[in-house]
């Protein structure tokens, strides 16, 4: 949940980055 209020204080960009992060994550497990 921190994180995600985290990512709300992001530009859309950077927000756009992490989501791609996030992706490669859930894909890695």
């Amino acid at each position: 949940e921190d994180n995600m209020a985290e990512e709300q204080e992001l530009s859309d960009s950077e927000e756009q980055q992490e989501l791609s992060e996030d992706e490669k994550f859930e894909a890695w497990k």
